[in-house]
């Protein structure tokens, strides 16, 4: 992953960014990535059953993406694992 602070990100603004999945086809993917595609580079990548630890609660979060919304952009969305 090449995405680890809002500089990383900041530098791919107006770019081509696509959420794309890998793993065999008619499965449940094993992998989703969000790739820029004007730099070929992989900016945010998740293993199926990935979860982030937030650092100052010490709670999981398990993090979805959600495309198509009204505005035409994506938004990567973060959801607290056992409450």
């Amino acid at each position: 992953m090449s995405a680890h602070s809002y500089n990383d990100l900041r530098a791919h603004i107006g770019h081509k960014i696509a959420c794309v999945c890998y793993g065999a086809d008619g499965e449940d993917p094993e992998n989703i990535a969000l790739e820029c595609e004007d730099c070929s580079e992989v900016l945010v990548s998740f293993n199926k059953g990935d979860s982030t630890v937030d650092p100052l609660s010490g709670k999981a979060w398990r993090r979805s993406i959600t495309e198509g919304t009204p505005t035409g952009t994506s938004i990567l969305s973060g959801i607290l694992i056992g409450g």
